[in-house]
């Protein structure tokens, strides 16, 4: 039986034991020996008894000879703290019982019916050593080996009775350990500790069974330390499911008592709560018990992150294979140290464990088959936990970027959409850096004037067709629209690179740019879809980033393409490597339309109060655009018409200044926090002209850094524009604001392009960059007249 399936004839709530209606009496005994080894054994019979499930009669003869022998255990483990605690009496120290005997009858009915092995005896302050003296005198022994482990108690003593394991969980002969607690949590470890555990000492008060009395903590702090002890296993990995199951009962149980949940609330800080409201959310998940309104405030006033972990993974520990607790630890601690040494210790633990058996044996006493197999035992366990640790190392890497990504407000989707992006980006840096170069060399041999009138066409076409891309997405889902998209660019690209005619390749361009401005039109809204509002900007950044990193690989493949096709023996090996970009770009519409999206919503042209900010910043973006427009389109035939560098060699320059703006774009928020938006943005301009003069001026040794320096300070104030834009005007006409933006810019860059052809035709490059480089700064000192605000606003 699964264990989920089990959890679910354990529930407090909606319980069900259908799963076990065609169970067989080998199926029954199995499950027995799941539930053993759980210790829910007799929570189980309990359960179906309540259900009026019939227990077959061997298995229940079974379970109440178990509950007999436990009974005789609990008697023995009873006497064991008797004499023990006298010991303790007679030398003055103070103590309290934890866990064990004292869990009854709030966290479970009766001691007979709770597994136990050993007894947790917490210490005054100071007293542990003498305490484990007292133990000593009555022949417990400490463990060896246990020294090592990151506890809150001495290593576990207990008497060397010589037992040997007999396969019986309920074996009364089992020596009970005992464990003299010094503390109750382990904050050095775990590397973060709740306020105001240290007061429940102070607190302590006498529980009673029957006639048999003993020191405990108060009821409060009893599900304090129940919780405290369950979440540090939950954070080590090891959860015992019983231990899950008493506190869901005691949750139960208390649920409508409110002066005790007054009570806890007045005696437990609010980060003990918070600490004890993780393990309240994951017993609700396992066992569906009720809840007092104070444990689902706690619940609720839980970090969304936390709330979110108990949401995904608080059933984890049932499935094993990953280390999903380590997502919940994290989140717990502040410190990159903290987090550091957590992830160290979960995902490569370097303490040995010891031997499984023998311990129970004095050293002096220990056979030669004994000691062979205790060591047998040891080298077993560490291969397991070995092999059980490099086995987790993948899952847990990928669960962990999929939790990373679900903390950011990012779905999975968004990866399968980021994946296609990349696929198409990659197609069209490739078309890109090569289609010019074809134009202008071989058998074609088109000056600037067709090259720039080509862009202007393409240029045109992209501003054409954003209404109509705008009526695709209201009409169809997303994902075919953008499979479709995909599809037209290849097949156009394909014409654009197997056509010769100067009229049809216009016509062709016009046509990839309308194509094109489907994909352009689509990118917001469907990010929006695919991450939450919290999520949203890193969705964008990590769009925007990777569409121009992958330039930094399409780069070098892409000018060694041709070359490699040549090897081939390919006929026209740049027009072989187009047409190769375009089936990637072919390829990518296979995933686009896998995705799962909906039709977009678009926002319809709507008439608005004039807004002087937008009015003035349209008219600084296109005096910019115009100004950046005159030399992009033909950046890589000035590289290799007019400074003589191969088509490789232009690949290696483009691949370069795609990671310069990648490292810009990250680097532009610290920029703008440091100077303020106007100030941040008009350093950029202001660089950007400099660069662009340095390289019209400059040798061509300064050609490569000026181009990449130039691109850098170029995009690097695109966060600050779209920052300065959306600070401005309205949430409401955000969409609208930033299709003039797109408008007006691409339009600008039209007019420069055409225009920019010409003069390179006429004056040549150096002229025309000089030109260019005046209009960049004249196009920032427009900006910083026109839009710069007094007021500076951070990014």
């Amino acid at each position: 039986m699964h264990s989920r399936e089990l959890l679910e004839i354990l529930r407090f709530r909606g319980a069900s034991a259908k799963a076990l209606t065609l169970f067989d009496s080998s199926r029954w005994m199995d499950l027995r020996a799941q539930t053993d080894k759980a210790h829910l054994t007799f929570a189980l019979r309990d359960a179906l008894d309540q259900q009026g499930f019939p227990i077959p009669g061997e298995v229940r003869a079974s379970i109440e000879a178990a509950a007999r022998r436990n009974g005789e255990r609990y008697r023995r483990i009873r006497a064991a703290y008797e004499e023990i605690a006298d010991g303790f009496r007679q030398r003055g120290l103070e103590h309290a019982v934890l866990k064990g005997f004292s869990h009854c009858s709030d966290f479970c009915p009766e001691p007979q019916l709770r597994l136990q092995y050993d007894l947790d005896l917490w210490l005054a302050p100071g007293t542990a050593a003498e305490s484990a003296e007292v133990a000593l005198a009555l022949g417990y022994e400490p463990i060896e080996g246990m020294e090592r482990y990151p506890t809150d108690h001495l290593p576990t003593m207990l008497r060397r009775t010589g037992w040997r394991w007999r396969g019986d969980l309920y074996d009364p002969e089992i020596p009970p350990g005992v464990e003299i607690h010094f503390r109750l949590w382990d904050g050095r470890t775990e590397r973060f500790a709740p306020e105001g555990i240290e007061a429940f000492w102070e607190r302590r008060e006498m529980a009673r069974l029957g006639d048999f009395e003993f020191p405990a903590l108060a009821r409060a702090d009893r599900l304090g330390y129940a919780c405290l002890h369950l979440l540090r296993h939950v954070l080590r990995g090891d959860v015992r499911p019983y231990h899950v199951y008493e506190i869901a009962r005691f949750l139960h149980v208390f649920a409508g008592d409110a002066e005790f949940w007054a009570e806890w609330k007045t005696l437990h800080s609010p980060s003990l709560r918070s600490t004890e409201a993780i393990v309240f959310g994951i017993a609700r998940e396992w066992f569906r018990c009720d809840l007092a309104p104070a444990a689902e405030h706690a619940i609720g006033a839980l970090g969304g992150d936390v709330q979110e972990w108990i949401r995904l993974y608080a059933l984890s520990p049932l499935d094993g294979g990953k280390k999903s607790e380590l997502w919940l630890h994290l989140n717990l601690v502040t410190g990159w140290r903290d987090r550091l040494a957590i992830v160290r210790r979960r995902l490569l633990p370097l303490r040995i464990p010891g031997p499984g058996i023998g311990v129970e044996v004095r050293e002096s006493e220990r056979s030669a088959a004994l000691r062979f197999r205790m060591r047998w035992s040891q080298a077993r366990r560490i291969a397991d936990r070995s092999w059980h640790h490099a086995g987790s190392l993948a899952p847990t890497a990928l669960e962990g970027f999929g939790w990373w990504s679900k903390t950011q407000g990012i779905s999975d989707g968004f990866w399968r959409f980021l994946g296609a992006a990349l696929l198409f980006n990659a197609g069209l840096f490739v078309f890109v850096l090569l289609y010019n170069i074809y134009l202008a060399g071989g058998e074609l041999g088109f000056g600037e004037g067709a090259i720039g009138l080509f862009h202007s066409a393409f240029t045109t076409g992209s501003l054409t067709g954003i209404l109509p891309a705008a009526t695709l997405l209201r009409r169809f889902p997303a994902n075919r629209a953008i499979a479709g998209c995909f599809l037209a660019v290849a097949l156009l690209g394909t014409l654009r690179s197997m056509t010769g005619s100067e009229p049809a390749l216009a016509v062709l361009a016009f046509l990839f740019g309308a194509a094109l401005s489907v994909w352009a039109v689509s990118v917001p809204p469907v990010v929006a879809q695919l991450a939450d509002e919290r999520g949203r900007p890193l969705a964008f950044s990590l769009f925007a980033g990777t569409g121009i990193g992958i330039g930094v690989v399409a780069g070098p493949i892409g000018g060694s393409l041709p070359k490699w096709l040549a090897a081939l023996s390919v006929p026209n090996p740049t027009q072989g490597a187009l047409l190769a970009a375009c089936g990637l770009i072919a390829l990518a519409a296979f995933p686009a339309w896998r995705l799962r999206l909906a039709a977009v919503s678009v926002e319809k042209k709507k008439t608005h109060a004039p807004n002087e900010f937008l009015t003035r910043f349209l008219i600084a973006i296109s005096a910019w655009s115009l100004a950046t427009g005159i030399f992009n389109p033909f950046f890589n035939v000035f590289f290799t018409k007019q400074l003589g560098f191969s088509t490789q060699e232009m690949g290696w320059v483009f691949s370069a200044s795609q990671g310069f703006q990648v490292a810009a774009i990250l680097a532009a928020p610290w920029l703008f926090r440091r100077w303020g938006l106007s100030n941040g943005i008009g350093a950029t301009q202001v660089l950007t002209a400099l660069a662009l003069g340095a390289l019209a001026l400059g040798p061509a040794a300064v050609a490569v850094p000026a181009y990449a320096s130039y691109m850098m300070f170029q995009f690097m104030s695109e966060p600050g524009l779209f920052t300065m834009l959306t600070n401005n005007v309205n949430a409401a006409n955000h969409s609208g604001a930033s299709a003039r933006y797109f408008f007006f810019a691409h339009g600008a860059q039209a007019l420069a392009a055409a225009a920019a052809g010409k003069a390179i035709l006429q004056f040549g490059y150096p002229p025309t960059l000089v030109v260019a480089a005046v209009f960049v700064l004249i196009s920032a000192v427009l900006f910083r007249t026109l839009v710069a605000s007094k007021r500076q606003t951070s990014c």
